[in-house]
């Protein structure tokens, strides 16, 4: 029985994990005695892109067996997935297969290059999304080892003919194989479709997302869609499960679809009609299936969607346009399932010749069990400097960059005591002006104190004054109409009315006291 190793990624993107069905599916048609499938697990919680630990994860290899028990439980520097680890003998591996992910040349793959190397594995790859991430020599001179490599995207051959020998293929991806043939639908109308949600990094996870902007483009599509086609049954289906109760908060009168299970989505993705979303390998486990998709490009990986012969549309194009190419892919549903079935069996074709021809060699004779290593030795720090200064720190070896590491440490504390210094000045210059503009404030609120004493004598002054003008002016008002009397007197008096009348007062006065004479 083969063994044979795929790299992929395991309860991570679950995308991996449907090109990962595509070619194990090929794979078993190529070698229908069958064999053993074992993964080299990329998972970011077991394989850092920071700082690959190899041997660092196997405390028992430099510590203590007293020590190790405490270092794996506080700083969990190892493992128990079921995929293959490092220190593993690889000799029984027949053949490395690489399941189509731009992840096939950074940190996360080097221990695969280095049991590669070490036991002169075959290798191919299978629907590769990515240039190669030059730098690392470890990779560069275990190129040659490919004896397939296929892309997914045509615009990869170029940059990658001159490293890789035979020259890379392009075929769709192949996640477009990972549905068993009884999954594949016939189409003649659009009565449901998958709506398939992401999320930014606010929401979920930084590596598992999409930009903000992709995702509020998402949010307006999807309301709008149901919104223009109420005859049309919508569904959600999330990928991860950070994007769960966001989605239902969003959609809350939508049902939403999720499983842990990867192998659930051909299930899930059965249901529907045809798919829309910016998740690529969304649409191809719909399209592995026969199920038309429309795909919402938002990087450089988008360019796959058109292996499923998915039409695409751009957050940067208006809903009009947008939905001229909804209603057309509606209007044309029977056509576009009955052309991506045949195109799902074209490509399978193109696989299992381009496959069969490279995998036939026979099957590897097993020499015999090689112990791990017992002690790290140098090749494994190649390209890794950092891991060899922290294996020597950790045996308690003396390091070269140890002095110069403390000297760093020396300097960076005296700059500390530095600032410190400054920060006590600082202190010290704001506590004596916090002195002064308390004395200024203290000035102000007498000097205020003074201005309202002053205000208020002011104000009765300002009162006393008012009284004594209105006493003037009171008394000049007797003065005006005593004047005015004493003149109209004067007027009567010296009237020439009065003077003729003079002796008539006078006789009248006389009678006037003989007769009140008499009357005593």
């Amino acid at each position: 029985m083969r063994n044979i190793l795929f790299s992929t990624t395991r309860q991570w993107n679950c995308g991996d994990e449907f090109i990962l069905f595509g070619v194990i599916n090929l794979i078993k048609q190529v070698y229908p005695e069958g064999f053993n499938a074992i993964i080299y697990n990329r998972h970011p919680d077991l394989r850092t892109d920071i700082m690959p630990l190899g041997d660092l994860r196997d405390v028992k290899l430099y510590m203590p067996d007293e020590l190790t028990t405490a270092v794996d439980a506080n700083f969990r520097v190892g493992f128990r997935d079921n995929s293959l680890k490092r220190t593993l003998d690889g000799q029984f591996i027949d053949l490395v297969v690489f399941a189509g992910t731009p992840e096939w040349s950074n940190s996360r793959c080097f221990d695969l290059y280095e049991i590669i190397e070490k036991f002169n594995l075959p290798v191919i790859a299978l629907g590769i999304g990515n240039r190669i991430q030059e730098g690392c020599n470890l990779i560069m001179r275990n190129l040659n080892r490919f004896k397939l490599f296929t892309v997914r995207a045509p615009e990869l051959i170029e940059p990658l003919k001159e490293h890789i020998s035979p020259p890379p293929v392009y075929l769709p991806c192949p996640s477009l194989c990972g549905a068993d043939s009884d999954k594949i639908r016939n189409i003649d109308a659009v009565k449901h479709i998958g709506l398939i949600y992401s999320c930014d990094k606010i929401r979920s996870e930084i590596n598992n997302c999409v930009l903000t902007e992709t995702y509020e483009y998402l949010l307006a599509l999807f309301r709008e869609l149901i919104c223009r086609y109420p005859n049309i049954k919508f569904s959600l289906v999330c990928h991860y499960v950070d994007e769960l109760p966001f989605a239902i908060s969003d959609f809350p009168e939508v049902e939403v679809l999720y499983s842990f299970d990867a192998k659930d989505y051909y299930e899930i993705y059965s249901g529907f009609d045809l798919v829309i979303g910016a998740r690529v390998h969304g649409l191809g486990c719909a399209a592995a299936m026969g199920i038309p998709g429309i795909g919402i490009m938002h990087d450089f990986r988008g360019e796959t969607v058109k292996g499923f012969l998915a039409e695409t549309i751009s957050i940067n194009q208006s809903m009009e346009t947008v939905f001229e190419i909804v209603e057309g892919t509606v209007t044309t549903i029977s056509d576009k399932n009955r052309r991506l079935k045949e195109h799902i069996t074209r490509t399978t074709e193109s696989y299992l010749a381009i496959v069969s021809e490279t995998l036939d060699f026979p099957k590897k004779s097993f020499q015999g069990y090689s112990p791990p290593l017992l002690h790290p030795t140098d090749n494994i720090f190649e390209g890794r400097p950092y891991l060899a200064e922290a294996m020597r720190e950790l045996r308690g070896i003396p390091s070269p960059m140890v002095a110069e590491r403390d000297s760093v440490i020396a300097e960076r504390d005296r700059a500390i005591a530095e600032r410190d210094r400054a920060i006590a000045e600082r202190d010290r210059a704001i506590a004596e002006r916090d002195s002064a503009i308390a004395e200024r404030d203290s000035a102000i609120a007498e000097r205020d104190r003074a201005i309202a004493e002053r205000d208020s004598a002011i104000a009765e002054r300002d009162s006393s004054i008012a009284e004594r003008d209105s006493a003037i002016a009171e008394r000049d008002r007797a003065i005006a109409e005593r004047d005015s009397a004493i003149a109209e007197r004067d007027s009567i008096i010296n009237s020439t009315s009065w003077k003729f009348t003079a002796p008539l007062r006078a006789i009248m006065s006389l009678f006037r006291r003989i007769i009140g004479g008499k009357r005593k």
